[in-house]
């Protein structure tokens, strides 16, 4: 029989062998940690009653401001609009009625 063949598969069988004893002696060998007491802070809070208080506020902002709606009038004839009612404003919201 053939010894360096036999060597050569047994060999990693040992190594594992020996790290799992080794393995086995560090985690018998382990001391528990220390139980150590927590204690709870002391927690001081200032309480205030909430009134209720009216103010106002700026608030500085950049882009653009498009409508949500926007209409074109014409007029339903061939012509020109000589005049609007004083009524539309730009920007203005309007109803049905109003116009």
């Amino acid at each position: 029989m053939n010894y360096k063949l036999i060597a050569r598969r047994v060999s990693p069988l040992l190594i594992l062998g020996a790290f799992f004893a080794a393995s086995q002696v560090l985690i018998a060998s382990k001391e528990e940690p220390k139980q150590a007491e927590v204690e709870e802070p002391i927690l001081r809070v200032e309480v205030m009653e909430a009134k209720p208080k009216t103010f106002r506020f700026s608030l500085d902002s950049y882009g653009f401001v498009e409508p949500k709606y926007q209409s074109n009038i014409v007029s339903e004839i061939s012509g020109r609009v000589l005049s609007l009612s004083p009524q539309l404003q730009v920007g203005d919201w309007s109803k049905k009625e109003r116009c």
